[in-house]
């Protein structure tokens, strides 16, 4: 680590569902989803406010119906929002799709993992991964999920360092391409474990 990140100020990271406050956030994290991630094909910047007010409907939606099994996560850094990501739980998508499978197949799947552009290389991603991958062992599973588009570099390159592995390739649907599953093993307490 060099002598600028020891320098950085401390991250925090809270779960949006745990925080009495977390509506007044939710502006925040949409802005920074739409930021983040190609959510209309390429040269129609102009939907950016609509998309933005579905993220924000979707995001108050989830928070509004949040059950045992979920997570919406942020990072700040002062005062700024820097960061975010949810986890939930979802059926893990079997070769036929999502069809034929009970509540047996849900697994911990991160999304929505999202870092300012400003404050990336600073291993906010890092610890909004651990913090979902700590909350997924401590509602007892031991694995994790998430999705990345195959043309994102930078992404794989982070999560393949922090131990996913891609397990399925799937053919994204017009301008969004490729997409990867990835999973990650995670450790569980041998206490845990039944004998």
């Amino acid at each position: 680590m060099d002598s600028d990140a020891q320098s950085l100020p401390a991250v925090v990271i809270t779960d949006l569902a745990q925080v009495v406050a977390a509506q007044s956030d939710l502006p925040s994290i949409a802005g920074l989803l739409v930021r983040n991630f190609q959510l209309y094909p390429p040269g129609m910047g102009w939907l950016t406010p609509v998309i933005q007010r579905g993220v924000l409907e979707d995001l108050r939606q989830r928070l509004r119906n949040a059950g045992k099994y979920y997570g919406c996560y942020r990072a700040v850094l002062g005062a700024e929002i820097v960061g975010t990501a949810e986890l939930s739980l979802r059926p893990v998508q079997g070769r036929y799709g999502w069809l034929w499978q009970g509540r047996s197949d849900r697994a911990p799947y991160l999304a929505n993992l999202a870092v300012e552009q400003s404050s990336r290389r600073r291993s906010v991603a890092r610890q909004l991964m651990a913090t979902c991958e700590q909350q997924a062992q401590a509602w007892g599973y031991g694995q994790i999920y998430l999705t990345v588009m195959a043309d994102n570099q930078a992404a794989r390159s982070l999560y393949g360092k922090a131990g996913y592995e891609i397990v399925r390739r799937d053919r994204g649907w017009l301008w969004l391409g490729e997409k990867l599953l990835m999973r990650k093993a995670l450790m569980v307490d041998a206490l845990d474990l039944p004998s």
